[in-house]
């Protein structure tokens, strides 16, 4: 008589369900259709960053004439996905300091190796 410890079993784990195969069809369709539309996608993202106009002719210039505002956040979006989201930093102040008395500031010295 065998035993098995441990390894791969056949038949074992979680049964595939009805919904999560429905949703990993969902899915797939989903890529399928984004992917056929995204020349289309990225133009429009692209129109909404740079905003819709036309342009107007007053006297010697042109005067744009927005009718959909440049959207910032859409730009953003885009710029991040091009070249990566930037690292965001952040300042920290101190203005509380406290003095280390002598004896310690000697032990740490001697740790470090200052002043030997």
């Amino acid at each position: 008589m065998t035993t098995t410890r441990g390894g791969k079993r056949d038949g074992a784990g979680r049964k595939r369900g009805l919904a999560s195969i429905k949703a990993e069809e969902a899915r797939k369709y989903v890529v399928q259709r984004v992917a056929d539309e995204l020349e289309s996608i990225l133009t429009a993202q692209i129109d909404m960053a740079k905003g819709i106009y036309h342009e107007v002719q007053n006297g010697q210039e042109n005067i744009r004439v927005y009718q959909r505002l440049p959207d910032s956040k859409v730009a953003e979006y885009l710029i991040n996905q091009a070249i990566g989201k930037p690292k965001e930093f952040t300042e920290l102040k101190v203005e509380e300091r406290h003095e280390v008395d002598p004896a310690t500031k000697a032990k740490i010295n001697r740790i470090l190796g200052i002043g030997q």
